[in-house]
């Protein structure tokens, strides 16, 4: 995660999400997570709230859903905060951590993807410097995350730029269950859970949208009534000078 050691405070929010989450190009202190911090010292006693920024670059729901499961229980947060943003849903189909079950429809099990170059990486990993540099440059993630991409492209017979702009069904289906994993887990240990979104959702003319009928779109259209379906609190903003939308999970 970013930032120095966990703070002592009683109640941890651990923020989850990608490079908007983590701050990219951002000094810690202007990032929004930080200054969420900021604020809850400032308006709660001494001790009570400590936001945890646990955003990397290159992140998608499968991605947060499978760090809040290798992590979550040392971390012990009181409170988990999902940043939905762009390209989530389509991250998670392409990095293969998940896949729906094929005996249940609303359930995700958890793969081993062949991972190329896993002989090298591993060797890289038993250097302190290399683990340090992971965990103080987001540029050096950057190029892990470009590199990982570009390997993971090529050994493939076909590559594919867009897996879900034929059929995006699959996509949005493997986004649900991951967010019912994550409330499961949440249920498990005792955790509340929210989310939120930049709604940056599939813009074809952003930098790193999709195309309109992609997966990430559907999922952000589909999310007003995915959610309440589940039984699931949901509630929108009603803000209009900038037409964007809220999305905000209470008391999962």
């Amino acid at each position: 995660m970013r930032g120095g050691p966990i703070g002592a405070g009683t109640n941890r929010v651990l923020c989850v999400g990608d490079s908007f989450t983590f701050g990219w190009l951002l000094d810690e202190t202007n990032t929004f997570v930080y200054k969420l911090d900021q604020f809850a010292a400032r308006d709660f006693p001494v001790g009570t709230l400590a936001f945890l920024i646990g955003g990397v670059d290159g992140w998608g729901t499968a991605d947060y859903v499978a760090f809040v499961e290798d992590f979550g229980a040392k971390i012990h947060p009181s409170a988990i905060v999902v940043f939905l943003n762009n390209d989530d849903v389509e991250r998670s189909v392409r990095s293969g951590l998940f896949r729906l079950d094929t005996k249940n429809a609303d359930w995700v099990t958890p793969t081993k993807p062949n991972v190329p170059g896993a002989g090298f990486r591993d060797i890289f990993r038993s250097f302190g410097l290399y683990q340090w540099t992971l965990e103080h440059s987001q540029l050096i993630q950057f190029f892990r995350v470009a590199v990982r991409a570009e390997l993971n492209q090529t050994r493939r017979k076909t590559p594919i730029n867009h897996p879900t702009d034929t059929d995006p069904e699959p996509g949005v289906r493997l986004a649900e269950a991951l967010f019912l994993r994550l409330r499961q887990w949440r249920l498990d240990h005792d955790c509340r859970l929210f989310v939120v979104t930049t709604d940056f959702q599939a813009f074809p003319d952003y930098p790193l949208g999709r195309a309109e009928g992609a997966a990430n779109k559907k999922f952000s259209d589909k999310a007003p009534q995915f959610l309440p379906q589940t039984g699931l609190p949901f509630t929108t903003s009603d803000r209009k000078c900038s037409g964007s939308r809220k999305v905000i999970i209470p008391g999962w």
